[in-house]
């Protein structure tokens, strides 16, 4: 059962790291829109100058953000998972370890 554990939380880390790529997308397509739209945005030259410097700045930014949010996440979803793990393994009386060694010379 902590081997189910374990998968679900591999499978959770992939479907949290398509969102933080999603995220950091978004993050550069917003930057690269204001930036490339600047001059329709605003009336001025010096207005679109700064325009372009905040979404030089919110891409920088944004990607160290979603870059932290999402180690964040991944550390959550692996503690979760070794906190079930080890709670699952103290509840279900299993089979010692000796058990399962094979005899001499058969491996």
């Amino acid at each position: 059962m902590t081997r189910l554990i374990w998968i679900v939380a591999g499978c959770a880390l992939l479907v949290w790291s398509g969102f933080a790529w999603l995220g950091h997308g978004l993050v550069e397509w917003i930057a690269a829109f204001a930036g490339n739209n600047a001059g329709e945005l605003t009336v001025g030259p010096d207005l679109a100058a700064l325009l372009v410097w905040l979404a030089n700045l919110l891409a920088a930014a944004g990607s160290v953000v979603v870059v932290l949010i999402w180690l964040i996440g991944c550390a959550a979803i692996m503690i979760l998972a070794a906190i079930a793990s080890r709670l699952l393994a103290r509840r279900t009386p299993g089979l010692k370890r000796s058990a399962y060694r094979l005899p001499p010379g058969r491996h």
